[in-house]
């Protein structure tokens, strides 16, 4: 990932800074400011890590679509902040984190309306 491509502070592929780490153009982006993903999502990587409904539980072994765990208290963050190295800002890294025990300039959240998951 490049920095044209996603808010993040350090491109692992480029092996430069995104912008100057504690300046003024530390912080986030407004929505859109870079080019949406193939689903016209803006701002998955980066930006801001993403509250999901998900719990950091682990996946099962077998080959499944869409995986969805919600055992314990913590919720899943996802695809990195402005903030952290570009191998963070993925969607497919994730930390756990107990809701309201942290509060952040990294952390958001995304409404999207899809159809209701039941575990």
């Amino acid at each position: 990932m490049t920095c044209s491509q996603a808010r993040f502070w350090y491109s692992n592929h480029s092996n430069s800074e995104c912008f100057p780490w504690g300046g003024a153009a530390a912080g986030t982006q407004p929505v859109q400011s870079y080019a949406p993903n193939a689903w016209g999502l803006f701002d998955m990587h980066g930006n801001v890590w993403e509250w999901c409904l998900d719990t950091p539980a682990a996946y099962s072994a077998a080959a499944v679509t869409d995986p969805f765990v919600t055992v314990g208290s913590q919720r899943v963050l996802r695809g990195g902040s402005w903030n952290n190295y570009s191998h963070y800002c993925r969607s497919a890294h994730r930390l756990g984190f107990t809701a309201g025990s942290s509060i952040s300039d990294h952390f958001g959240f995304r409404v999207v309306l899809a159809p209701i998951l039941v575990p």
